[in-house]
């Protein structure tokens, strides 16, 4: 009966270390990850000479020589960082983009990055005018675009169900005059969805 009872305690201390292997194989490799695997996008700890520590992001690509642009927390602007020179006070850098929660921090800030710039480019299509005929044929199908068409008494000139069939040059001036008088903040989400078609 001890026997037993030794094997099966024996068993559970097998299983035990088994488990903590897996957690320190685990916590070896976010270890290595603070100190590598530094990239675009990472939130990073600066450790400066003297204790003086800062938080901030990666807002660059790593480049050949191990530097990367910063924007520090609570700094508007962006310092370059990841190697020791001269002028600049010695520092560390330790990634804190590692492990499930801070890869996926990350990737939801490279994802708001990615919507800022979509958004930036499409609010220069609207403020250059540059709209491309598959916007145009998109848009007049929009109900907004019908009821700001209906509502102008353009249809005295042609129905709205005759404008399907008009010259692009035609649809193309309605469509850019429904752009001038639109907010940009209507337009928006409109052009979200085509510039990804674009």
């Amino acid at each position: 009966m001890i026997e037993l009872q030794i094997d099966l305690l024996e068993n559970e201390l097998k299983e035990l270390y088994r488990k903590l292997e897996i957690i320190e194989n685990t916590i070896g490799e976010i270890q290595k990850d603070i100190t590598t695997n530094i990239t675009y996008g990472s939130r990073v700890l600066i450790e400066w000479e003297g204790d003086r520590n800062n938080e901030g992001r990666v807002v660059s690509d790593v480049s050949a020589d191990g530097t990367m642009l910063v924007n520090r927390d609570g700094y508007s602007g962006t310092i370059r960082l990841g190697r020791n020179k001269e002028g600049l006070t010695k520092h560390k850098l330790y990634n804190l983009s590692v492990g499930t929660y801070g890869q996926l921090e990350k990737q939801q800030w490279q994802l708001n990055e990615e919507i800022e710039k979509k958004k930036h480019e499409i609010q220069k299509f609207i403020k250059n005018k540059e709209i491309t005929l598959k916007i145009v044929y998109e848009v007049i199908e929009l109900e907004v675009f019908k009821l700001w068409y209906i509502g102008h008494n353009h249809e005295k000139t042609i129905s709205y169900s005759e404008l399907f069939n008009t010259k692009d040059f035609i649809l193309k001036a309605y469509v850019n005059e429904f752009f001038k008088e639109t907010s940009k903040e209507t337009l928006l989400p409109i052009l979200i969805k085509y510039n990804i078609k674009l």
